[in-house]
């Protein structure tokens, strides 16, 4: 019997899935309800945080962020169990907070729902600025005497801050209404996140060292707002000793408001 010859033409494959590529995708519901039977099912039912409060909000909920030196979590106390703690949360207290971690998925969110506020003393973070400061203060950094004059047509002044920021963009409106002469030299550098401080450090020395051959008459250190942890960089001794030794007058402008 003689065999039918083979036609690829009819081999059709396996069928093809509805919805082109996406067969397999997972939907966003489904992503943050794995997301939360996961946090379930690998945390306990109850934990004791330690950790430091920042931008607190106590309205009829009370909302609030723990942190540490290295990293935040998002926080919230329901109006039920906030009528029964002894205190609010304040920024900078040392906490310990009892409660559950829940992911909320309409907000695609992982936070902290207290039960109970226990204080524990200073924040770590207000205590190492306080202690700064009082060495600073000890040892004449922040005495009258010892502030540069600052010019009073200055020709051009460095802007050291961020590109992408709201400052520069302060500044040098502020520029043109009040100096239109005035010419402006923008460093851009980040200004936030370990390292931030020792690099404006280095910067202010290098502009100080090269102000005649950049004919600066002044340098400005700016950024926008921010919690005190998004601003720690600024609290930190080798920038304050570089402004110190500086010829230049040094104007600092941190957390300011548009």
């Amino acid at each position: 019997m003689a065999r039918s010859l083979f036609d690829p033409s009819r081999i059709t494959g396996p069928p093809a899935q509805a919805g082109g590529d996406d067969g397999n995708a997972w939907s966003v519901s489904k992503l943050n309800s794995r997301i939360e039977s996961t946090l379930s099912a690998g945390l306990p039912a109850r934990l004791r945080i330690v950790g430091e409060v920042s931008t607190p909000n106590n309205r009829s909920h009370w909302y609030f962020n723990l942190k540490d030196e290295n990293a935040v979590i998002s926080c919230v106390m329901f109006a039920s169990d906030a009528k029964r703690s002894p205190t609010a949360p304040r920024h900078g207290d040392r906490v310990i907070a009892t409660g559950r971690v829940q992911h909320y998925a309409k907000q695609g969110r992982t936070q902290l729902y207290v039960e109970r506020l226990e204080p524990v003393g200073k924040g770590a973070l207000e205590e190492r600025l306080k202690k700064l400061i009082d060495e600073l203060r000890a040892e004449g950094y922040f005495d009258e005497e010892h502030k540069r004059p600052l010019p009073t047509f200055p020709h051009r002044i460095a802007v050291i801050t961020s590109r992408t920021g709201a400052a520069l963009q302060d500044v040098l409106d502020t520029m043109r209404r009040r100096c239109p002469g005035g010419g402006v030299l923008a460093i851009d550098t980040r200004v936030q996140g370990d390292g931030a401080g020792e690099r404006i450090a280095r910067l202010v020395e290098s502009l100080d060292a090269r102000s005649e051959e950049l004919g600066l008459d002044a340098i400005v250190i700016t950024r926008g707002g921010g919690s005190l942890e998004d601003l720690w960089c600024f609290n930190d001794r080798a920038l304050a000793d570089a402004i110190w030794d500086c010829e230049l007058p040094v104007v600092c402008a941190i957390g300011h408001e548009t």
